[in-house]
């Protein structure tokens, strides 16, 4: 029977030999989880400005991660568990630096170090106060869709390794549509998704409990996917203002069709949307054609 490096190794095989390119992160994520990596990768996505590194400096006990009013997180930081406190930079081309705590916003703030100019992969930080929640590892991600798209797209590319994702929501805009793309992403990551009330504490008790409702009903509602939404519209339903299409039984009611010569406007080739079947529009639009076309047929005039 073939055991979990074999199939992997089988799964690799057959992307590579389609070109699935898409796939390649989800199977690198896995070779990394199978050859020893023991942590569990909590990720924390979010719009910008949701309050998501506010909450990892409170998990921290102190604040170690760039905070402000505009965006600021542009590279993936790490926060595990670890007996001192240490902080190191790794850089695109392998390399890595030790830094102090203080030093993290060079790297990591948009401010510091625009559209990532430095080639930082990430910045992995080791804090004793994290014991409790070993091992646990803690992913701070950039902010989604604020003014600089390379800081979305960012934490978009870094999904495949998600082993479960915390999505901060701020109370003053619960949920909204970017958010439950967000979680329909995800969903095909991980089924660990939790949602993240932020700043909570600016509401009055009954404002946090109108929210929290408001939260789940989202939540239920249905939503379509992905594969309804590519869908093509339904075919029109023939009636009184729309001609029946050949081969089909025409409707009851006035007559369906007229020459399109005869509509106040003509048909494809001369302008008519309700003619049937339509004709190629015209290379020289400053000569309409206006006569009627052998088989083409439009609605009368309303």
């Amino acid at each position: 029977m073939m055991g979990p490096q074999g199939i992997l190794d089988r799964v690799a095989k057959v992307a590579g030999d389609w070109h699935l390119a898409n796939l390649q992160p989800q199977i690198a994520a896995c070779r990394r989880q199978w050859n020893g990596h023991t942590t569990i990768d909590v990720a924390v996505f979010g719009r910008f400005k949701a309050g998501k590194s506010s909450f990892l400096n409170h998990l921290a006990g102190r604040a170690v991660l760039p905070i402000g009013v505009v965006p600021l997180t542009a590279v993936i930081t790490r926060l595990r568990y670890g007996p001192v406190e240490r902080a190191e930079v790794r850089f695109l081309d392998g390399t890595r630096r030790a830094i102090a705590l203080e030093e993290i916003g060079l790297y990591v703030a948009e401010n510091e170090n625009p559209r990532n100019r430095k080639q930082v992969a990430a910045v992995e930080v080791e804090l004793p106060a994290l014991e409790p929640l070993a091992p646990l590892e803690f992913v701070d991600t950039p902010g989604l869709g604020s003014a600089f798209a390379h800081n979305t797209e960012t934490a978009m590319q870094w999904l495949p390794n998600v082993g479960a994702a915390l999505v901060a929501v701020s109370s003053d805009a619960p949920l909204s549509e970017r958010d439950l793309a967000l979680l329909a992403e995800l969903r095909q990551h991980t089924p660990k998704i939790a949602l993240l009330l932020t700043k909570a504490d600016l509401l009055t008790e009954p404002q946090r409990a109108e929210v929290l409702t408001f939260v789940r009903q989202q939540l239920r509602s249905p939503r379509p996917t992905a594969t309804d939404r590519d869908a093509p519209p339904p075919a029109p339903t023939p009636g009184p203002d729309r001609p029946t299409p050949p081969g089909r039984p025409k409707t009851n009611g006035p007559s369906s069709s007229i020459p399109c010569g005869l509509a106040r406007t003509a048909c494809g080739r001369c302008s008519n949307v309700n003619c049937w079947p339509p004709h190629p529009a015209p290379r020289d639009r400053r000569r309409p054609h206006r006569a009627p076309q052998a088989g083409c047929v439009a609605s009368p005039d309303p």
